[in-house]
């Protein structure tokens, strides 16, 4: 899902580090190899047109996704919530293509125009919130969702009472992976000690709307020392995941490996917590399966997926405990492995701005964009019924209808011909 400029020019950087480590050993040996680090995520700028633009415009989407028995996308939304402040006049376009608006009570009232969203209306030296439903078409915005999912069944047989025993396995797949190839060698380590540091504090902190490079600057480079060799990696752009599935009242649940369970009147409840990757080395995969007892047919339980764009857990870039970065380095028997650590994180990181919100707003800056994908409970296609052959009716039950039919004409002569 590289899709800016600024990603296109790391590939390329990449491309040529890969280069570099493919020429002979002898050759790399003449001098330090240069491995660089991924720059902070910037947003990247979408056309203004013809909007008339704020001083200040922070837009937060979620996209909404419902899907279908097997988890593909059958319908989608995107919840707009755009800060303003400034003075005067403002007319906001944004950009991405939708099929129609609804209003969600903010301080401006939505439009389409085009095919796109607007907002228009004045501001006297303050804030306001606008807010929008867009519908989108997932023939269009489908790709844009950086998480897939297929979900699946199993019929596990009767388990008594009229009941049968089901298991639902939900598979979830990062599908922005990106390779990449990383240099390994002996960093420098005053260099890599900052690295670390920076790829430790972000996660902490990180908003789209924080200058990350004020507060935790990064090198842009590794300089390492021979022995040199490359490491293949997927670079992707981290999502944290929470995954909610409910079973009704009438399901118990058996078994669901890794989940908090809550049960309580409303049926069971349950939950889990991911990121994806979990760490550098990860492939952005996550499966998770529960089995079940309920009446049959089966009712499928509710799904609630939701994916938002974070850094790396900070716990991946923590030194040992009781010591920083700058003391660990020092003793690190690893330095060549801790270096691969500090590119492919930064990358990782920096990756976050390949995935923009679908609608967006006009104008450059940051974004935040988060992701639900949905599948309502119920009641699942029943099998379709074996047809029987025509019955043949009595001789008896044709007199009878014979008969019953002249009794009905008979009476209803008698009162037609007294009136």
């Amino acid at each position: 899902m590289l899709g800016t400029a600024t990603s296109r020019l790391l590939l390329l950087a990449v491309a040529a580090v890969a280069i570099a480590v493919a020429c002979p050993a002898a050759v790399l040996a003449a001098g330090p190899a240069v491995a660089p680090l991924s720059p902070y995520p910037v947003a990247a700028p979408t056309p203004v047109g013809d909007s008339v633009l704020p001083l200040f415009v922070d837009d937060d989407e979620l996209v909404r996704a419902q899907l279908k028995r097997d988890g593909s996308i059958g319908s989608m939304a995107d919840d707009l919530k755009i800060k303003i402040n400034g003075g005067g006049d403002y007319a906001l376009h944004l950009p991405g293509r939708v099929s129609a608006v609804a209003d969600l009570g903010g301080d401006s009232v939505p439009g389409l125009s085009d095919g796109r969203v607007s907002f228009l209306g004045h501001l006297d030296a303050g804030q306001k919130l606008l807010a929008a439903e867009a519908t989108l078409d997932p023939a269009l915005h489908a790709a844009d969702i950086p998480l897939h999912l297929a979900i699946s069944y199993q019929d596990g047989g009767s388990a008594g009472s009229g009941r049968k025993s089901y298991t639902e396995t939900i598979e979830i797949d990062n599908v922005t992976g990106q390779p990449a190839t990383f240099i390994r060698g002996t960093p420098d380590p005053v260099a890599l000690a900052q690295a670390l540091d920076a790829l430790h504090g972000v996660p902490v902190v990180y908003t789209p709307e924080i200058n990350l490079a004020t507060l935790y600057p990064i090198p842009a480079k590794l300089t390492l020392r021979a022995p040199i060799s490359s490491v293949a990696r997927q670079a992707y752009v981290p999502l944290a995941v929470d995954a909610r599935i409910h079973l009704e009242s009438a399901d118990r649940l058996v078994t669901a490996v890794g989940a908090d369970v809550a049960v309580d009147a409303r049926g069971t409840q349950l939950h889990w917590v991911a990121r994806l990757p979990q760490d550098t080395t990860s492939d952005g995969k996550l499966t998770v399966s529960f089995t079940f007892t309920g009446p049959a047919p089966l009712r499928e339980p509710s799904v609630d997926i939701r994916a938002q764009v974070l850094p790396l857990p900070a716990a991946l870039f923590a030194p040992p405990a009781g010591t920083t970065w700058t003391q660990a380095v020092r003793t690190s028997h690893s330095l060549a492995d801790l270096a691969v650590l500090a590119q492919s994180g930064a990358l990782s990181l920096h990756r976050i701005q390949d995935v923009s919100p679908p609608v967006g707003r006009p104008g450059g800056g940051p974004e935040r964009v988060s992701y639900e994908l949905v599948l309502a409970s119920g009641q699942a296609p029943k099998p379709r019924a074996v047809a029987e052959a025509p019955l043949h009716p009595h001789p008896w039950a044709i007199a009878l209808a014979a008969l019953a039919a002249t009794f009905v004409a008979v009476n209803a002569y008698w009162a037609w011909s007294r009136h």
